[in-house]
């Protein structure tokens, strides 16, 4: 096949790297990990915990499903089914009953969960996701038939007041 330069693409290609083939090119960069694995396979794989991880977060849990009574936190009318963290994992937010809420689930429609992954800015003001450089554990969040509260890391909650 001709190009306009004339020469196919490949061996202009060639002509202008020094790597001639692959075999050149396999020797110089580091065996691939996941070769072999499919897309699914990939993000099946589980995390790597720290220790002590998973009892903090099976222990996290169980305080926020207490607190709630299984009935989600921000519009207290579906049965609660999914964690919410409001300081995200990735920004520093732990598992722990100050920056986990209990809410309805992400897949249907009035869902709280994607409401409040789809609304950040709403999400923010009503306390339901705290920002990357905020603690959850001052920051009041707005519970359904509650109001403004201050969760504790007992899992239990306080009135909030603002300082005069």
């Amino acid at each position: 096949m001709k190009r306009s330069g004339g020469w196919p693409r490949k061996k202009r290609l060639q002509a202008k790297t020094e790597l001639r083939n692959k075999t050149e090119l396999r020797s110089t960069t580091p065996p691939d990990r996941t070769s072999g694995l499919t897309r699914s396979e990939l993000v099946a794989r589980p995390k790597k915990r720290k220790p002590g991880e998973a009892a903090a977060e099976k222990l996290a849990r169980a305080l926020v499903r207490a607190r709630s009574g299984g009935i989600c936190e921000v519009c207290g009318r579906q049965p609660a089914r999914e964690f919410q963290h409001r300081k995200a994992q990735v920004h520093g937010g732990e598992y722990s009953a100050v920056n986990g809420l209990d809410v309805c689930g992400h897949g249907n429609v009035s869902g709280c969960h994607g409401h409040i992954h789809q609304n950040p800015t709403a999400a923010y003001e009503q306390g339901w996701s705290v920002r990357s450089g905020h603690d959850p554990a001052v920051r009041p969040v707005w519970f359904a038939g509650r109001g403004l509260v201050l969760l504790r890391a007992d899992g239990s909650v306080s009135p909030y007041r603002e300082a005069a």
